[in-house]
């Protein structure tokens, strides 16, 4: 008799539900699983998912906490008899925990940032610390320790499985002609994609430039929301090599940008987990520069898939950038491993296996 699973995701566009999509069309493909998905009605992968012949709910909370969304979720677990529902954000998680109440369903909740829930946060026990909840999947053990640290009761609840990755996904992204941007061919060109918010570190990124000297072939390239904001703007200006400091905002097509750069950076200060703009750079062969937060050390290994550093050290950061802008076969090299090290150790296989693993434990038998 198959497992049926509802998935609960409020992911849009393809490059970001990914990774997670391609565990449960792993998981249907396999003998002994039924899998609903319960999403926006422009997600961008609900053809993928049809053409798969998983049923697409599209329907998805819009608010946190909503009597009428409760009333939906519930109504769908009743008349599906679902044996597990899995919810991968807060407002699916603090409506979709009500709606399971008194129900025979299982619930799965997912955590992919370090920090950020704590006992004495009363909030906390409408979602992660709920007494509703059966499993929390976290993305990293350091997410684990950090919620188990937080559970009063059942710390065995919390288990780590990766959102793993296919390096064949990214064979078709075509690098963009950076000339357009004023950009030259011999440039060392660097790229930051983010959409800008504290934990990000942009601004030590652009204060690392303010150890370049004006003379560098290195240019700075920045996708995303944010990066013209007025102090971040303050810190461009001051810079000596301004002039090859690009701005490009919010792209379309961010994985063409990346492939057409030799390095890619992120000054993350805190919260990441196997980031998935640092992985899409790797698979494309381009060299990743970050700084050494716990939740990314099974991306980057120093010196052999990419360089680390401290954060919030812009000195660290130029030194770095200027060590792969002047042994440009090292920088290379570092993109070559990077792609391998994903290919063999974040592996979407490997995550499929995991969810069958949990997903067939939490419906054995008592």
């Amino acid at each position: 008799m198959s497992i049926k699973v509802l998935v609960i995701t409020n992911n849009h566009t393809i490059p970001v539900i990914r990774s997670e999509a391609e565990i449960f069309i792993g998981l249907k493909v396999q003998d002994g699983f039924d899998v609903t998905i319960m999403t926006f009605a422009h997600t961008q992968y609900i053809p993928r998912f049809e053409q798969m012949g998983i049923k697409v709910i599209k329907f998805h909370p819009h608010k946190k906490f909503s009597l009428g969304h409760i009333k939906r979720i519930r109504q769908e677990l009743k008349m599906g008899h679902y044996d597990i529902v899995h919810m991968f954000n807060n407002k699916a998680m603090i409506n979709g925990l009500f709606a399971a109440m008194f129900l025979p369903v299982k619930t799965v909740i997912y955590r992919g940032t370090i920090g950020n829930v704590h006992w004495w946060d009363p909030f906390a026990y409408l979602k992660h610390l709920s007494p509703r909840v059966d499993k929390i999947v976290c993305n990293v053990d350091e997410i684990k320790t950090s919620i188990q640290k937080n559970l009063l009761f059942n710390k065995s609840k919390v288990v780590t499985i990766a959102k793993g990755h296919k390096v064949e996904w990214y064979d078709d992204v075509e690098a963009v002609d950076l000339k357009a941007y004023g950009v030259p061919d011999n440039a060392f060109k660097v790229i930051c994609v983010a959409n800008v918010r504290k934990v990000k570190g942009i601004k030590y990124l652009l204060q690392a430039t303010h150890y370049l000297k004006e003379s560098s072939n290195i240019y700075l390239i920045l996708v995303g929301n944010g990066m013209d904001k007025p102090d971040l703007m303050e810190i461009v200006e001051k810079s000596p090599i301004k002039a090859n400091i690009k701005i490009l905002g919010f792209q379309n097509n961010p994985l063409s940008f990346v492939k057409a750069c030799d390095s890619f950076m992120l000054p993350s200060i805190y919260g990441e987990s196997l980031t998935r703009s640092v992985i899409e750079a790797m698979c494309l062969e381009v060299a990743p520069v970050i700084t050494n937060l716990p939740g990314n050390s099974r991306l980057v290994i120093h010196e052999k898939t990419g360089l680390t550093m401290p954060i919030k050290d812009p000195e660290s950061i130029a030194k770095a950038l200027e060590r792969l802008s002047n042994d440009r076969s090292f920088a290379k090299m570092l993109g070559k491993n990077a792609r391998i090290h994903i290919k063999n150790n974040i592996r979407n296989e490997d995550s499929v296996n995991a969810y069958y693993e949990l997903y067939t434990s939490m419906t054995k038998p008592d």
